[in-house]
C-alpha cells in the first residue's frame, strides 16, 4: 500500500536591496565609449575646403597636405562647385593648425613646374602632387574654414626674411613673375607679381629683397630695367650692356643707392619706387632740379632730336626737349628755336657746394663769349648735340630774360662758315669780267705764239747758248787764279797789320815828347784810325773774295743780282 505525498517546504523569499553589480558592466562600457567618442572628436582637427581651378594631381584620400615635407592633414573629398566654375576640395588637417587658420593663410598644389625662376616640383614625379599650407600666424583673428587657393606657388613665403616694395613702371617690358631684383650683379631677390593701377596710367610691379639687402633701400634709392640687352644708339655712339645672364634670359630689375642717400632711415615695407626704362634715364635723375633755356638757330639743325645732349667742354650738362620751326611770313625767314634743359646742380662757382643763383652764373657766363653752337656728336650716324662754349671774338651780348625761357646767343656751325665763306667767293668769282679776261688771255696766247714763231728766235737762243757757255768757262779760270790773289791780300794786310802795331810803337815812344793838345798827336792819331780802318777793309774784301771769286768780274753788285 503507498504512502501518502509529503506536504513540500516553504520557501521563505526575501527582497534585496540596492543595485546589483551586474550592471555596472554596461555602465563602464558606456562610460569607456562616451570617453572614445569625446576624445575622438576633441582631438579631431579642423575640416576646411578650399577651391582650386583644376584637380589636376589630386585625389580623395590619397592627395596629403603637408607643411614643410611634413603630412599635417588629408584630402578627404574632390567635388565641383555649384557654378561649374572651379572644383572644391575638402581636407582635414591636425588640430596644431586650427590657431593659423586665419585668412592670411594659403594654399596651394605642388606638382612640377617650368617657370621663369626654374624648375620645381620635381620630387612630385615619385611621390604624386600634394597640397602645401602656409599657416598665419597665431593671432586674435577668427578662424577660417573656406580658402581660395593659389594656383602658382608664392616665390616668397611669410618665413623669407626680407621687404616687400611696389615699383610704378610706365610698362611692364620683358620683366615677369619670377624675375630677378640684381645688386652690382647680385641676385638679392625676385619679382613677384605685378597689375595695373586702379588710374591705369602705370603698373605696379610687387618686388621682394631678401634680407640683409633690404637695409639697402632708402628713399632715395633708384630702381631700373634691366632686362635682356640695352642697346642704344645717340650722339655718344653705340651702348650695349648686359646686367646678368638670367636678367638676360628672364628678365631683371637692378637698383643702387647714393651714398647721400644713405644718410635716410631704411624704407618701410610695401614702399613705392619708379621704375625707370634705363640705367641712363635713372642716372640722370639724381640731378633733380632743371631750369630751361632757348636758344635760335638759323641753320640746318639735321640731326638733332629731343635727348640729345648738351655739353660744355665735353661735360655733359643738360638735355634737349624739343626742336620747332618758327616762319615769318611777312620777312619769309625762317628760324628754329631749340628748347633745352640744364642741371644746375652741374655748374657751380669756385669753392661753392651749390650753385647759388644759376642764372646769375649763365648771365655772367654769356657777358664773356658763352655761346651755343650746334655740332656732330657722331659721325657715323649724324647725330647732333649742342655745345655751350666761351668765344673771344665775338660780340658782347647778355643772357635775354623776359620771356618764357632766357635765351642763350648762338654762333654758326664750321660747317656754316665754310659755306658761307665758298659763298662768298662764288659771289666774287661771279661778278669778275670774265668773258673780257677769256677773250684778253686769248688775244695774249696768239701774241707770244706769234713771237715764239719767228725766225729770230732760234738764232737768240743759240747766242745765249754759246754766251753762257763762256762765262761758264771764264768763272773756272777765275777759280784757278784766285788762290794766289787771295794769299797776296792776306799778305798785304798782315803787312798793314805789323805797320800798325809799330805805329802804335811808335806813337807811345812819343807821347812823353808829344803833348796832348799838339798838332803832331792829332794828326798819328787820325792816321792811326784810317790804316786801321784799311787794314779791315782789306781783310773783309780778303774774306768776300774767298766765298765769291766770281765778283772780280761780274762786282758785287752784279752778284748779288
Amino acid at each position: 500500500m503507498a504512502e501518502p505525498h509529503a506536504a513540500p517546504h516553504k520557501v521563505d523569499v526575501q527582497e534585496r536591496k540596492g543595485i546589483s553589480i551586474v550592471w555596472l558592466v554596461p555602465l563602464v562600457a558606456a562610460a569607456i565609449a562616451g570617453w572614445l567618442i569625446y576624445t575622438t572628436f576633441a582631438e579631431k582637427g579642423p575640416t576646411i575646403t578650399i577651391t582650386f581651378e583644376t584637380a589636376e594631381g589630386l585625389e580623395a584620400g590619397k592627395t596629403k597636405v603637408k607643411y614643410k615635407d611634413i603630412e599635417v592633414g588629408s584630402v578627404t573629398n574632390i567635388g565641383i562647385s555649384e557654378d561649374l566654375t572651379h572644383v572644391v576640395v575638402t581636407a582635414e588637417l591636425d588640430k596644431e593648425l586650427e590657431s593659423h587658420l586665419s585668412k592670411d593663410a594659403r594654399f596651394w598644389v605642388v606638382r612640377p613646374r617650368l617657370t621663369a625662376a626654374g624648375v620645381s616640383g620635381l620630387s612630385t614625379l615619385v611621390s604624386g602632387a600634394y597640397i602645401e599650407i602656409e599657416p598665419a600666424e597665431r593671432g586674435s583673428e577668427a578662424i577660417e574654414l573656406k580658402f581660395t587657393g593659389l594656383e602658382e606657388p608664392p616665390l616668397v613665403t611669410s618665413n623669407d626674411p626680407g621687404r616687400e616694395y611696389v615699383l610704378e613702371a610706365k610698362s611692364l617690358g620683358s620683366i615677369g613673375i619670377g624675375s630677378a631684383i640684381v645688386f652690382r650683379g647680385i641676385n638679392v631677390g625676385e619679382v613677384l607679381g605685378f597689375k595695373l593701377s586702379e588710374t591705369r596710367e602705370h603698373v605696379d610691379i610687387r618686388v621682394f629683397v631678401q634680407a640683409p639687402y633690404d637695409q639697402l633701400i632708402h628713399p632715395g634709392t633708384r630702381f631700373w630695367n634691366a632686362s635682356g640687352i640695352s642697346a642704344s644708339l645717340d650722339a655718344q655712339g653705340v651702348n650695349i650692356s648686359v646686367a646678368s645672364l638670367q636678367s638676360l634670359l628672364t628678365g631683371g630689375i637692378s637698383f643702387e643707392t647714393p651714398p647721400s642717400a644713405m644718410t635716410a632711415e631704411v624704407s618701410p615695407a610695401n614702399s613705392r619706387f619708379r621704375l625707370y626704362e634705363s640705367y641712363e634715364l635713372q642716372e640722370d635723375q639724381l640731378y633733380s632740379e632743371k631750369i630751361s633755356f632757348l636758344a635760335y638757330f638759323t641753320g640746318s639743325v639735321r640731326g638733332l632730336a629731343p635727348g640729345a645732349p648738351v655739353e660744355y667742354r665735353g661735360i655733359r650738362v643738360g638735355t634737349v626737349n624739343d626742336v620747332r620751326l618758327e616762319f615769318d611770313p611777312e620777312t619769309l625767314e625762317a628760324r628754329i628755336p631749340v628748347i633745352f634743359e640744364m642741371e644746375p646742380e652741374r655748374i657751380r662757382g669756385l669753392g661753392e657746394a651749390a650753385p647759388t643763383d644759376p642764372y646769375k652764373i649763365m648771365g655772367e657766363l654769356v657777358k664773356n663769349g658763352l655761346r651755343a653752337q650746334l655740332q656732330t656728336g657722331n659721325l657715323l650716324t649724324g647725330q647732333m648735340l649742342i655745345d655751350l662754349s666761351i668765344y673771344k671774338n665775338v660780340k658782347q651780348e647778355e643772357l635775354v630774360l623776359g620771356g618764357v625761357y632766357p635765351q642763350i646767343p648762338t654762333v654758326p656751325t664750321d660747317l656754316d662758315e665754310i659755306t658761307r665763306s665758298v659763298n662768298d667767293i662764288l659771289k666774287e668769282v661771279a661778278e669778275l669780267p670774265l668773258t673780257e679776261i677769256a677773250s684778253e688771255l686769248r688775244s695774249n696766247l696768239r701774241s707770244l705764239d706769234a713771237i715764239l714763231q719767228a725766225p729770230e728766235i732760234p738764232k737768240a737762243i743759240a747766242s745765249l747758248d754759246e754766251t753762257l757757255t763762256a762765262a761758264r768757262d771764264l768763272v773756272t779760270q777765275l777759280e784757278s787764279e784766285s788762290g794766289p790773289l787771295m794769299a797776296s791780300l792776306r799778305k798785304t794786310a798782315d803787312h798793314a797789320s805789323a805797320a800798325i802795331a809799330n805805329t802804335e810803337k811808335l806813337v807811345k815812344e812819343a807821347e812823353s815828347v808829344l803833348g796832348p793838345e799838339s798838332e803832331t798827336r792829332y794828326n798819328l792819331v787820325s792816321m792811326l784810325a784810317e790804316l786801321s780802318q784799311a787794314a779791315r777793309s782789306i781783310r773783309i774784301l780778303t774774306d768776300y773774295l774767298e766765298q765769291h771769286p766770281e765778283a772780280l768780274i761780274r762786282g758785287k753788285g752784279g752778284y748779288a743780282q
